[in-house]
């Protein structure tokens, strides 16, 4: 299980304060950005 926090702007961004994501163990950065991403569309950087 991985929590993250959201701060200031990026708060206002998603509308959260935090998420909290069920990982399997070697799931890389890269791979969890994507799944936020995905879940959270005003994260998409397009």
């Amino acid at each position: 299980m991985v929590k993250i926090r959201f701060f200031a702007v990026l708060k206002k961004i998603v509308g959260k304060e935090e998420v909290v994501l069920d990982v399997e163990k070697g799931t890389t950065l890269e791979q969890l950005l994507s799944r936020l991403e995905r879940d959270l569309p005003p994260c998409n950087r397009s």
